[in-house]
């Protein structure tokens, strides 16, 4: 078994026939390698034979100033905001209405320089919506009205007056009770009761 530090990668190979002959094609480089045995594929033999020079392409054709996507001279442009473009899509919904149409709200952001596809404007609406529907309104009032009806509804056991059930009957019932198997057997045999008299 060969010694892992003698052992050469294909890219290694490769470097070592592009030394040897440089102005090879692609091709004569795979049909070169599959003969001596090493498999190699296009892709590889051109990441191989291209390594880095794309890089030192571009620098160097930005520094001459030849660089297409960077014109010489012109400081390229601030990005904008992260969300900036969402803030302004709910606050043209907001100014518009939450009925506004998708176009409408395009058109209103285009005036102001801002391009939004109506996809963005879709999907800025349905959070709102969703946002909407997720808080319930704040009503006060019925909490006010659920404390005042367990005031009233425990006011004749707690306040003794001449409708109260005195202690010895209710020790009576709560025997019956339990007698009866519970408060739901017991509830049933009054209704029974109820329906005799």
């Amino acid at each position: 078994m060969a010694d892992v530090a003698e052992r050469k990668t294909k890219a290694d190979l490769i470097r070592g026939f592009l030394e040897t002959r440089p102005e090879a094609s692609t091709a004569e480089i795979v049909s070169e390698m599959s003969g001596q045995g090493v498999p190699v594929s296009p892709a590889l033999v051109n990441a191989v034979r291209y390594d880095g020079e794309h890089e030192l392409r571009r620098r160097w054709e930005k520094i001459e100033g030849n660089y297409d996507s960077e014109p010489a001279g012109t400081p390229p442009e601030p990005k904008p905001k992260r969300g900036a473009k969402a803030q302004a899509i709910r606050d043209t919904f907001e100014a518009l209405g939450e009925r506004a149409r998708p176009s409408q709200v395009i058109k209103e952001l285009a005036g102001r320089g801002i391009k939004v596809s109506s996809s963005q404007v879709i999907a800025v609406r349905k959070g709102l919506q969703r946002a909407q529907r997720a808080k319930p309104p704040a009503r006060p009032e019925r909490a006010e009205r659920v404390k005042e009806s367990v005031r009233k509804a425990a006011a004749p056991a707690i306040d003794p007056g001449e409708d109260s059930i005195p202690l010895e009957h209710l020790i009576e019932a709560k025997k019956l009770v339990d007698k009866l198997g519970g408060f739901k057997a017991a509830e049933r045999a009054i209704w029974a009761l109820a329906l005799l008299q």
